[in-house]
């Protein structure tokens, strides 16, 4: 398994990951990534930025339809509530592994039979700008399958599924996500919600290397 962070190399990781091969040697990868954040010493071509569902995002790689990315979760007290419970859908599928804590990967389904206690929002990106749309279309959200998933655990979501994530201690995972053509990312939201327009922040390195070390400090 490569340990360097090289385009190709990134997408040898990600092909491995998508077919569920060499999980402990893209595990030890992953890890090495993170004592390089924890030491500041973290060499990656974009930026990392703090995403609106209360993670760092550190990209690895990004070459359409794929991208690969390291997401930092930091202690549940830090975090902020993400709107809507942080229910959502992606436009990609998913495969993750858990580098270190414990995730809760909760798979949501929404009922349209019934009185709305939510309405579904498009979401349209450009750039580190996502602009929320509403749609007019109502849901109700239920728990359809709940995942509690620790270090070593390989974990897989379809594009279109919503989801949310739980957490109750400071985390780490490798995402690699494809793009599914067709599909739109989504977020649930207030019944009554207008456009509203969130921007991902950049993320410090100060900011990165404490989030690595709260993960490294706690690892299980």
């Amino acid at each position: 398994m490569p340990r360097t962070r090289t385009p190709d190399r990134c997408e040898h990781v990600g092909d491995a990951l998508r077919a569920g091969r060499d999980l402990d040697a893209i595990h030890a990868w992953g890890c090495a990534l993170l004592y390089a954040a924890a030491r500041g010493a973290a060499e990656t071509p974009l930026p990392p930025v703090r995403h609106p569902l209360g993670f760092l995002c550190q990209p690895l790689h990004r070459r359409p339809p794929q991208g690969l990315c390291l997401h930092l979760w930091p202690p549940p007290p830090a975090q902020r509530p993400a709107p809507g419970g942080g229910i959502h859908a992606h436009s990609w599928s998913m495969t993750s592994i858990v580098l270190l804590g414990e995730v809760g990967n909760e798979t949501i389904g929404v009922a349209d039979d019934r009185p709305g206690t939510h309405q579904v929002l498009r979401v349209a990106s450009r750039g580190d700008v996502d602009v929320l749309h509403p749609t007019g279309r109502t849901v109700r959200p239920y728990v359809a399958h709940r995942q509690r998933l620790r270090r070593g655990a390989r974990y897989k979501l379809a594009a279109g599924v919503f989801h949310r994530t739980r957490l109750t201690a400071a985390s780490a995972t490798l995402v690699l996500g494809d793009h599914e053509p067709g599909s739109r990312d989504l977020v649930l939201g207030g019944l009554h919600e207008r456009v509203r327009v969130v921007t991902r922040q950049p993320c410090g390195d100060d900011e990165l290397r404490a989030a690595a070390g709260h993960v490294l400090r706690g690892r299980s």
